[in-house]
């Protein structure tokens, strides 16, 4: 698998917990006398690889699931699926529209400073146009 994956490793705290749940009633068979403290670990340790194979399995198939994700369903007839052109995935944002300001000519406007100031001033409290396209 090439991404990395969010899933613990084969040997994990909740994998072993779930061992010795199983493994349990071995400590009752050895507080009888009925088991010895060997074959109680013997228990513990098959109990426990066969948590971490099947934690494994899971993991596997986790990792399948989350690395191909469903496509959509396209259309009324069943088993159609969207081909992967038409396939959601992500989200995707419209970017921030930046308005470059045109260059204006101050000598050509034939104004007064006062007024020059004036339409500076009301210009940049104005929202800039938006471009659509």
């Amino acid at each position: 698998m090439t991404a990395k994956s969010d899933l613990p490793g084969i040997v994990n705290g909740p994998v072993l917990l779930l061992g010795a749940l199983l493994a349990s009633p071995g400590a009752i068979l050895v507080s009888e006398g009925l088991l010895s403290m060997t074959e109680m670990l013997t228990r513990y340790l098959i109990i426990t690889v066969g948590c971490m194979v099947l934690w494994a399995v899971v993991r596997a198939w986790l990792a399948g699931m989350l690395a191909n994700p469903a496509t959509e369903v396209v259309g009324d007839a069943p088993g159609s699926r969207a081909t992967e052109s038409e396939a959601i995935t992500g989200v995707v944002l419209d970017a921030p529209s930046v308005v470059e300001p045109t260059p204006v000519d101050i000598n050509a406007l034939d104004m007064t400073p006062e007024e020059l100031i004036e339409l500076s001033l009301r210009k940049s409290h104005e929202p800039a146009p938006r471009r659509d396209g």
